[in-house]
């Protein structure tokens, strides 16, 4: 939202409903944004051809091998997060007793905005390669049973996908990490990978396993898990 007489009343209010506001005339705005938007950042990317993936817009090669591990490991093990992937409704009365069936709460924005989520936006996803200390990093949501960590994974994964444009990806409850199928992805892309984990007491040996084998192959691995307090 642009506009130069936004009060600050105004400026919290805009805030509170996830719209940025900002106090300039759209002539200032739209200066500012050539200014700072290099000429050769502004060509709409051409995407590569071949694959039959989600995966395939953040390709870099062209009709890449994508192997049938890969292909179960994303129907199977993960949701890949991102602009249009397939969303049931969710019932807005039952999201707040409680219930939640998938992405439609998110979808809906029914959840509400909680500090941890732009916390973990800022230090786990929008982090620069040159920030971060490791090709590996972990980050844990933590606290006790029903204070909402599992939704706010879950709002992570949706910002970092649908707003930043990240490689999310969202294990799903009974799904396996696959290293291999990081590997491969990370060989097709070549962009750091975000692998969400809810419950992550329950795949304490995979994750174990995964980090080493990554570590030695080089893959650009950020992992974001939750747990109860207990666990741990």
């Amino acid at each position: 939202l642009v506009d130069p007489s936004l009060a600050d009343v105004e400026s919290r209010y805009w805030n509170k409903n996830r719209v940025t506001p900002l106090k300039a005339s759209f002539s200032d705005f739209m200066h500012a944004l050539d200014s700072a938007i290099p000429t050769t950042a502004r060509a709409i990317p051409r995407r590569l051809a071949g694959g039959t993936t989600s995966l395939r817009s953040f390709y870099r090669v062209s009709n890449p091998p994508e192997s049938l591990s890969l292909k179960e490991f994303l129907d199977q093990d993960v949701y890949h997060v991102r602009s249009g992937m397939p969303v049931e409704a969710q019932d807005p009365k039952a999201f707040y007793r409680g219930s939640d069936s998938g992405w439609g709460g998110i979808n809906q924005d029914l959840d509400a905005r909680r500090n941890i989520t732009d916390s973990i936006l800022a230090d786990a996803i929008l982090a620069s390669e040159e920030e971060r200390t490791s090709k590996i990093d972990l980050f844990l949501i933590s606290g006790p049973a029903g204070n909402g960590k599992t939704i706010s994974l879950k709002r992570v994964a949706w910002e970092a996908a649908l707003r930043y444009g990240q490689l999310v990806l969202f294990l799903k409850e009974g799904g396996s990490i696959r290293a291999e199928a990081l590997e491969e992805i990370y060989r097709l892309t070549d962009r750091r990978i975000f692998l969400l984990i809810d419950h992550v007491a329950l795949f304490v040996s995979e994750l174990v396993e995964t980090i080493e084998r990554c570590k030695r192959t080089g893959v650009l691995l950020t992992v974001v898990v939750t747990e109860r307090d207990n666990e741990w």
